[in-house]
């Protein structure tokens, strides 16, 4: 058995949008620790690690814990038709998983549970030169900024600076934040200069999590793949890591 009511129903609709950039498919574990996914994308590029936390629900109730695999397509949809803070009651039974949008009136709608087996995704232990917290629209607005010169960037970071750096034959453009001087950097702790470059397509995707929290910690290193984590007190955790891009002579 497993019903769980969400009065913040932004919060849950953001949520599968933001996991629906990345799959189209995918496994929740739901246990007492809440709604858990993780999942890669087609290409290997890019992973997900999410987590709903259970004080995210008005009320989370689950007997035991179950895998329940959803088209996040068809689950996007369903909550696209919510509109203001209408309450979101979801539930399972009999293979089907059912979701009830409660405002000036109610709407049911029912998703099949995909029987399909996702790959047992170990998360990647990695080490990281470069630690930077900061305000998600830093992010936001930087890969806004180059994506209008090429379809890559740099991220370079040392200890008082962090530089987000895009080049084409003719253009270039350069975003540099020194944290003496803006409060937009929140901490920054690099052990050594590092650069890396990253597609933009794919940050593209990721910053759609500046919806879900105000904050969030970038970890990297020279030509090494780039974590993204981001957290909202009490309600989720959601972590991105991207391979780095490697130019070809």
């Amino acid at each position: 058995m497993f019903k769980a009511v969400i009065d913040d129903s932004k919060l849950f609709k953001d949520s599968i949008s933001t996991i629906n950039e990345i799959i189209s498919e995918g496994v929740f574990e739901i246990s007492n620790e809440g709604m858990k996914l993780v999942a890669m994308d087609p290409s290997s590029v890019a992973m997900i690690i999410f987590q709903l936390l259970p004080s995210a629900f008005t009320t989370f109730e689950i007997d035991q814990p179950q895998k329940i695999g959803l088209s996040m397509d068809q689950l996007k949809n369903v909550l696209r038709r919510i509109t203001g803070s209408e309450r979101v009651i979801l539930s399972v039974d009999d293979s089907r998983f059912n979701i009830e949008i409660h405002g000036t009136h109610k709407r049911s709608f029912t998703l099949p549970i995909i029987d399909f087996e996702a790959d047992d995704l170990r998360i990647p232990s990695l080490e990281f030169d470069a630690i930077i917290a900061l305000k998600a629209s830093v992010l936001k607005d930087g890969v806004d900024d180059v994506s209008i010169i090429s379809d890559s960037v740099s991220l370079i970071a040392n200890p008082n600076s962090f530089v987000m750096n895009s080049k084409s034959e003719s253009s270039e453009v350069k975003i540099v934040l020194d944290p003496s001087e803006t409060d937009l950097i929140l901490n920054i702790d690099v052990k050594a200069e590092s650069k890396s470059k990253y597609s933009v397509e794919y940050l593209n995707k990721m910053i759609k999590a500046s919806k879900l929290a105000e904050e969030l910690t970038l970890h990297f290193k020279n030509d090494y793949p780039l974590r993204l984590d981001y957290a909202s007190k009490d309600k989720l955790k959601v972590s991105f890591i991207l391979a780095p891009r490697v130019e070809t002579e």
